[in-house]
């Protein structure tokens, strides 16, 4: 019994450890949207509401200024299954199976996020256990609605001031994805990618008005879909090429000691 405390203990403590980093880089982040969310003219107590029940990162300062646009629904449904459908590739890797009972499991899936994906992804699956899972993810969550909860206070408690620097608060969001864009080109250069955004980023000035958010996602989704196609047809034709490489370098083998064998016999 002792050495079964310990060890869920340990799993705790292992996930309280890991998730500090995610802790650290929420709390700004969550005081960001905070601010954000009181200065588009929603009500501050909004802001946890967005937290727990939304908790989907980047979608949720997008959320915000679809609210505030009046988009439809169903601008509103693409928006979020262009921006986070990359979850569903998510799934097919992530650990959903460690959480027992199907109320942790369904917050376990629920809860996961980028952060979250790249930590327990270095992690050997069958040795996790579900209170190290859920740890981390728990923990992560909490930090983002503690930092909207703040993000909100102060945005309330300073409305006067935000509202005379709105431009500050609307560029957080810009700045924001400027970093992340620039640090993951950096860590994987991509000048197709590079393309299909910026093609993207001129059909949405281009188009404008309640669309532009939906029509420049959907032209992100098709270039990038056309730029897959491209490279597993050309990766296909290189492997074919190499396959016909080998064949002839076989058969020039081949034909050779057959030849150097016929050479003998004479």
């Amino acid at each position: 019994m002792l050495k079964g405390m310990a060890q869920s203990l340990s799993s705790v403590r292992d996930g309280l450890r890991d998730s500090t980093p995610i802790f650290l880089g929420y709390i700004p982040l969550g005081i960001a949207f905070g601010i954000v969310l009181v200065t588009a003219g929603i009500p501050g107590w909004w802001a946890p509401i967005f937290a727990t029940v939304v908790y989907a990162g980047s979608m949720e300062f997008l959320l915000v200024s679809l609210i505030t646009g009046g988009v439809g629904l169903v601008t509103v449904a693409l928006s979020a299954l262009f921006v986070n459908g990359r979850h569903l590739f998510y799934g097919l890797s992530f650990p959903r199976n460690v959480p027992p009972g199907r109320l942790a499991r369904t917050y376990s899936i629920y809860s996961l996020t980028d952060e979250v994906y790249a930590v327990t992804a270095a992690k050997d699956h069958s040795r996790m256990t579900w209170r190290y899972l859920l740890t981390v993810q728990l923990c992560s969550h909490l930090s983002w609605v503690l930092g909207a909860c703040l993000g909100a206070l102060t945005g309330s408690s300073f409305g006067g001031f935000i509202s005379q620097h709105t431009d500050v608060a609307d560029f957080v969001l810009t700045a924001l994805f400027t970093v992340l864009a620039i640090e993951a080109y950096k860590a994987n250069p991509d000048s197709g990618a590079l393309v299909a955004a910026s093609i993207s980023a001129v059909v949405t000035v281009v188009v404008g008005g309640r669309l532009a958010m939906f029509c420049g996602l959907l032209t992100l989704s098709l270039c990038l879909s056309a730029l897959y196609l491209r490279r597993r047809r050309s990766l296909s034709v290189t492997v074919a090429g190499g396959r016909g490489a080998g064949l002839n370098q076989a058969e020039a083998k081949t034909g050779q000691l057959n030849h150097e064998q016929r050479g003998s016999d004479e």
